[in-house]
């Protein structure tokens, strides 16, 4: 964690950050061979301090909300990311909000699982849900809306309960003997590519944050599969099913989620949810 002011790129903007989530890819980042001073948190929310050359003028001033990833805007694993007292980024990603709220740092894991749920449903009726955390529980909640068969492997007593409350099955390792037609991998694992290897499924579904994990191409045909990634782009996130996802979510692990007051050192190993840090 830092402390000092970064320089604000072409069409980004400078943001007081008000709260940021650590979640497990930053405790992944930590093993990866990234800058010392690379600042952590996955996503968060803040006041918009100043603009950047080419960033949205209409910003400064306002409260905001990180609404999606890019290729260009992986925190922390390819640029700052918000656990900090001020942090940067591109304003074509970010929402304005009336008030700050700790939920509000899990939209872009729902705005993901929206970006991705019509191909989802398209790929066939089985899905294997890889991880049960908010993408994963987003990815699961919308694939049973559309009337799919759908798995979640989690070894989360709490995530299970939810997850069977949702009409998901559940199990604590994949099972076997049974075919999917797309896999959503929902969590960063090593073990998460030989699940993959052994069903052979049509479609695999990324969240952004893990194609730097599974170093893998994206959206390039490999072997038997198609690679899909929920990136979004500038103003293709504003749209409403990331708000009611984001509420329907909230509703069933919110009470799960840890608040902490102020900046202080994460954990070595992600919480469930992981961790949500109010800055002021």
């Amino acid at each position: 964690m830092q402390h000092v002011q970064p320089l604000v790129p072409r069409g980004w903007v400078l943001l007081r950050v008000k709260l940021a989530r650590w979640c497990s890819i930053d405790g992944f980042a930590a093993w990866w061979p990234l800058s010392r001073q690379r600042i952590a948190g996955c996503s968060g929310a803040g006041v918009v301090a100043e603009h950047g050359v080419d960033a949205d003028t209409d910003l400064p001033g306002r409260q905001v909300v990180l609404g999606g990833y890019s290729p260009e805007y992986l925190p922390p694993l390819n640029v700052n990311g918000w656990l900090a007292e001020y942090t940067s980024a591109p304003s074509s990603l970010l929402i304005p909000v009336g008030r700050l709220e700790p939920r509000l740092v899990f939209y872009p894991d729902a705005v993901t699982a929206c970006s991705v749920a019509e191909e989802l449903e398209a790929a066939g009726r089985s899905v294997l849900v890889y991880g049960a955390g908010f993408y994963g529980l987003s990815a699961a909640h919308l694939a049973l809306d559309a009337g799919l068969d759908v798995d979640i492997v989690t070894n989360v007593k709490e995530a299970t309960r939810i997850a069977r409350e949702m009409g998901a099955r559940v199990y604590t390792r994949p099972p076997s003997g049974r075919h999917y037609d797309a896999i959503v991998l929902a969590a960063a694992s090593a073990n998460a590519i030989g699940v993959v290897e052994t069903y052979s499924p049509s479609l695999i579904v990324l969240h952004p944050l893990h194609t730097i994990a599974y170093n893998v191409p994206v959206s390039r045909r490999r072997r038997k599969y198609i690679i899909l990634v929920g990136w979004i782009d500038g103003e293709a996130h504003r749209g409403s099913c990331g708000w009611r996802l984001l509420d329907r979510v909230w509703r069933l692990v919110g009470e799960y989620v840890r608040v902490v007051e102020g900046l202080e050192k994460p954990p070595e190993t992600a919480p469930w949810l992981g961790l949500v840090y109010r800055l002021g």
